[in-house]
């Protein structure tokens, strides 16, 4: 295929199915491109999503962030991961902020901490409008698919050979929508485990596609075995008070506040006797797992209890899918518009289906609907909905997908009336999370007056697949209540 013939196909995808209305994409300010492209090093649209309009707000400028301090802009990445990615944004915004200008060539941005050869390209191409190239994973997996490039991209000599490939491709016109469209065809539809290649303008020209080596593509070294850390994590509480400590500038956490954490035993001992803590009950074992890592800690406790107990609501079964939403998401208040929608959405789903089969499903629903902004949901139209009523991965019910776009359309239109949707809906509650007496989950109600309320209020409003069964589900979900049995770890 030509080059003219790639890039022309590729726009014209983006063009009916790109996203257009990310937030750092609706005004014209290198800055915003500069903290999103930063944010989405390792992290996902949606997860981004999240944090990015708080930081903004926060730090409205380049100037704002690089004359603040390390201790205000933490907090506004904390929940990210991978924080150096902070520290050197906001060591670099510093120095811009000195400049007094942006930097306007490729050399100049790789010149700055944490921006590389693709993030300058970036941009280059996104926020400053002018030539640029990149090579994010998701450029890479789009053309070692399309040219079934079999070679380990890892190694210099193939790396040097996929940027020239993306170079030759990369048209000078309209290069800012290319270089979008590009990572929006690898992230919605040439995704690393499950393409959507159906819905793939480059299908039929697409080499591995014809040779059925989709998902064998690109080349993936074999994984090593994760390496285990140990250590003592201490947790002492006095009047209501916890004592915390500032982790090194550099490392793991680097800068952030934490509990104490030891890898030297000696080192927990002494300060045990330093402070002379003597009432630490039994220590619990805890993982938590990283990218290049798992760490198992030892907890001891200095208040005199255990609250690290492994009993979980009578509900939650075995599956490791159901214990991360049990322990990380169920129950836990949320205001994020974006997952407010999508949960509101996935309990419709759900409807005559147990959960699970929701969960298991819910990153095809992800990638088909929710990574995208309400708005682009609500503009799907009927032929864009039978297509993803073909997806295996969903729920296949023509009128439940239906519904997902109606509740977008019916979402807009009252955020078009002023409506603050997040706060309408915490209204239902007061603004406060219901905690609820549950000492068994069997006991707790299918449906409550308010769930009815706000069954009744999103009806009238145009939304589908809202019963107060449905509603108090979403309710439960959100953590508008919680309804954790008495003695679950998570109450």
């Amino acid at each position: 295929m030509s080059q003219f013939s790639f890039s022309d196909a590729l726009l014209t995808w983006f063009d009916q199915h790109g996203r257009h209305d990310l937030p750092w994409q609706v005004a014209d300010d290198p800055y915003k491109v500069w903290v999103s492209e930063i944010m989405l090093q390792q992290t996902q649209v949606k997860t981004v999503l999240q944090y990015f309009d708080k930081f903004i707000q926060r730090f409205p400028t380049v100037d704002d962030l690089g004359k603040a301090s390390w201790d205000d802009v933490a907090p506004y990445w904390a929940g990210l991961g991978y924080y150096a990615r902070a520290r050197n944004l906001h060591k670099a915004a510093g120095v811009v902020s000195q400049q007094g200008h942006f930097p306007q060539s490729l050399e100049q941005w790789v010149e700055l901490s944490g921006i590389g050869r693709s993030t300058g390209g970036a941009l280059m191409s996104l926020g400053l409008r002018q030539y640029g190239v990149i090579m994010d994973g998701n450029v890479k997996r789009v053309l070692a698919r399309f040219f079934a490039i079999e070679d380990d991209l890892s190694k210099p000599i193939h790396e040097r050979a996929m940027w020239q490939l993306a170079e030759s491709l990369c048209p000078t016109e309209r290069n800012h929508d290319y270089t979008q469209a590009i990572m929006d065809l690898g992230a919605t539809i040439c995704t690393p485990k499950k393409p959507l290649c159906l819905y793939c303008p480059m299908q039929q020209h697409c080499q591995a596609h014809q040779q059925g080596l989709e998902t064998e593509l690109p080349y993936k070294k074999a994984k090593k075995p994760v390496p285990v850390r140990t250590g003592t994590v201490l947790l002492i509480e006095s009047d209501q008070q916890w004592l915390w400590e500032q982790r090194p500038n550099s490392g793991l956490w680097g800068g952030l506040w934490s509990l104490p954490i030891f890898e030297n035993e000696l080192a927990f001992q002494q300060l045990c006797q330093s402070l002379k803590l003597t009432s630490t009950v039994e220590p619990v074992q805890i993982s938590h797992s990283f990218t290049h890592f798992t760490w198992l800690l030892n907890a001891h406790i200095n208040n005199g209890r255990s609250f690290m107990t492994n009993k979980r609501c009578g509900w939650c079964s075995d599956d490791p899918l159901y214990i991360e939403y049990h322990d990380q998401e169920w129950g836990k208040s949320n205001r994020d518009e974006q997952h407010l929608f999508e949960m509101l959405c996935l309990e419709g789903q759900q409807a005559g289906l147990s959960w699970i089969t929701v969960l298991k499903k819910r990153e095809s629903y992800r990638a088909q609907f929710f990574n995208h902004p309400i708005q682009t949901i609500a503009n799907f139209t009927e032929q864009e909905l039978a297509l993803k009523c073909q997806d295996a991965g969903l729920i296949r019910h023509i009128g439940k997908l239906t519904a997902i776009r109606d509740n977008a359309i019916a979402w807009q239109n009252m955020k078009a009336q002023e409506i603050d949707m997040v706060n309408w809906l915490w209204d239902f509650v007061d603004q406060q999370v219901q905690l609820n007496d549950v000492p068994d989950y069997k006991l707790a109600p299918a449906q409550t007056e308010t769930s009815q309320k706000l069954s009744k209020a999103l009806k009238k409003n145009g939304f589908k697949f809202v019963g107060p069964t449905t509603c108090y589900a979403f309710m439960q979900a959100v953590g508008m209540v919680n309804d954790h049995e008495n003695d679950c770890i998570s109450r």
